[in-house]
């Protein structure tokens, strides 16, 4: 077909259910349902969307003329004195704001002056999140009303602390003398994060983000604000896990939610500020080059989101000591989406896609409706102080990890594909934020890396021996998937060389030496060669797993001649590693 042809051709329109038909022909007769897919927020997933899945009274205007955002990559250095110095290096390296890491506000007042000096020297916003116990609030009160951005606390944590009276009746001061000293500047954060970074879903993130602001709304109403005052120096800043379009559909579902609750008070602007950051919780110290991939992938849904500050974590801030290296990636990572891809010229790219549109107004529709359910119970404080939402997100936390531990959620490096060759060094500390009381900063990866430290504390490094039964496609598939499960605990392995029978596999463990073995091949090998294995080994210093999963019947009667257990899909990987881990411990090999 020429060119001109090919402009001229034409499709004939296909109905949903013709559609359904050809899909479930595919499927050899399931059902399309077989496709759906439930997630964490309670949503079903469809294959396929379409027009009428888009629910007109959530699906306004997202601001989508917008254009843009702010590199917001907060600074790390060992020494405070080194700031003001290295915060010029990166503004000349494309950061655009004047950020760095000081969660509990424990800078002192000569460096964040000079800070402050270098934001307006640089005509530079700051970007940065504290402790309402930090000086810098009363140093901005001293000469620096033409400064601009943010420079915001989070009062609900201090609140529900019950941190001193004083403190947070010295920051209500600061904070009011500098709304009209340097308007410039928003002092109050709402630091949903928090919530990320315990497991939250994102309905429980949204729901929270709603609340939150409320609660601080009427806070500062309480001392003399109004409702206007207060939500102009509001920022939300959220965490962008991995799970690419909930966390567009998420940002997305904020600004219509905000929308709703700032036309309810009456405000003159109902736009919400929005700063984000690459998620902790998805990040490991197992194989953490991997890292900056996943940033990759949470940034890009920053921006899509509609972000108007990001900080785009480093491969290696999971360990607290930050490099040169690190940090210029994580910038340039923000620099390539919006220098070299645009995505700084395009308003709401992800705006018309039907899949996003309906997922949006499904998280905004869920959340309004959990935001409801806090407030008719006294709202998000009483929620907090009994310890419901925290219950709530623990829950969602369990399944998280539960799904990561039997591989239904993957972790590149960690649960899967893991790199022995690689060093697991997980016992570095990160000095993190104050979080809410009853929530605890973890991320996903954990239980893999204490398993990998345990098995790096061992005084030879743990070995299985892999009896590989036939012909290598008869026992290949298995062998592969073993190695894999095994890696993902420390444990390397040694493959034996093809056991046409009984005396070869029999051969192998006894030049091995090994004291763990697991045998791979076919069902009907096992059938034949698996029983007369096992009573030929007949060591009690050794143990024998099996690859994959067989009837009952004949699992019992293959313990009964001597086998330990099974690695199969959809196990609990950490439960059977610790098992074989504990063993090792408690050998000449731990002591």
């Amino acid at each position: 077909m020429d060119v001109n042809k090919m402009k001229n051709a034409s499709f004939e329109s296909v109905s949903l259910e013709e559609w359904k038909t050809k899909a479930e022909e595919s499927l050899k007769g399931k059902p399309i349902e077989k496709l759906y897919k439930e997630t964490y927020e309670g949503i079903t997933l469809k294959p396929l969307y379409t027009k009428s899945d888009v629910k007109t009274e959530w699906a306004v205007n997202r601001d989508a003329v917008k254009r843009g955002w702010k590199v917001a990559q907060r600074l790390t250095v060992k020494n405070a004195e080194e700031l003001p110095e290295r915060l010029q290096t990166v503004l000349s390296r494309g950061q655009e704001t004047v950020s760095f890491a000081d969660p509990d506000g424990t800078i002192n007042k000569d460096i964040l002056h000079r800070i402050f000096r270098v934001a307006v020297t640089e005509g530079k916003p700051l970007f940065q999140l504290t402790s309402i116990a930090s000086a810098g609030f009363s140093v901005l009160k001293a000469g620096f009303e033409e400064i601009s951005g943010t420079y915001a606390a989070d009062p609900l944590p201090a609140l529900l602390h019950e941190q001193s009276s004083e403190i947070f009746q010295s920051w209500i001061e600061n904070i009011t003398y500098l709304k009209e000293l340097a308007p410039g500047v928003r002092t109050v954060m709402v630091d949903i994060s928090l919530l990320n970074e315990a497991g939250a879903s994102a309905v429980q993130e949204l729901a929270y983000a709603v609340s939150a602001g409320v609660s601080t709304i009427e806070l500062l109403k309480e001392n003399g604000w109004t409702a206007e005052e207060a939500a102009g120096k509001l920022v939300f800043n959220f965490a962008i896990g991995s799970t690419f379009f909930t966390e567009i559909s998420k940002l997305r579902a904020f600004r219509t939610l905000w929308k709703n609750l700032a036309e309810a008070y009456g405000l003159s602007d109902t736009k919400a500020m929005i700063s984000t950051e690459t998620s902790e919780f998805t990040k490991s110290k197992l194989d953490p080059y991997v890292n900056m991939l996943r940033s990759g992938n949470e940034t890009f849904a920053a921006v899509l989101g509609g972000s108007d500050y990001i900080h785009v974590s480093p491969f290696d801030q999971v360990y607290g000591d930050t490099s040169d290296f690190s940090e210029r990636i994580a910038r340039n990572t923000q620099l390539i989406l919006s220098q070299e891809s645009h995505l700084n010229k395009v308003g709401d790219p992800a705006g018309g896609s039907y899949y996003i549109e309906s997922l949006t107004n499904s998280l905004a529709e869920e959340a309004w409706g959990k935001f409801q359910e806090i407030d008719r119970n006294g709202g998000l404080l009483k929620a907090l102080n009994e310890g419901t939402l925290q219950s709530d997100i623990q829950r969602i936390f369990e399944s998280r990890q539960q799904d990561t531990a039997v591989r239904k959620q993957s972790l590149i490096g960690t649960n899967v594909y893991a790199n022995l060759q690689e060093p697991a060094s997980v016992d570095a500390q990160k000095k993190g934020k104050v979080q809410l009381p009853g929530l605890n900063s973890v991320r996903l990866s954990t239980n893999f890396e204490r398993l990998r430290e345990r098995a790096g504390n061992l005084k030879q490094k743990p070995q299985a021996g892999l009896i590989l039964l036939g012909e290598i496609k008869s026992h290949k598939a298995r062998a592969d998937f073993v190695t894999g499960f095994l890696a993902a605990g420390g444990i390397s392995v040694l493959p034996s060389r093809e056991c046409l029978s009984v005396s070869a596999a029999v051969e192998f463990v006894t030049e091995s030496e090994a004291d763990y073995y697991v045998i791979c091949g076919r069902d009907e090998d096992y059938e034949t060669m698996a029983k007369e294995i096992l009573s030929s080994i007949n060591n009690d210093e050794q143990i024998v797993d099996l690859a994959g999963r067989l009837n009952a019947d004949s699992m019992n009667e293959l313990r009964s001649a001597g086998l330990n257990g099974n690695i199969y899909l959809g196990q609990d990987m950490v439960q059977k590693l610790d098992t074989l881990l504990s063993r090792w411990e408690a050998g000449p090999n731990g002591k």
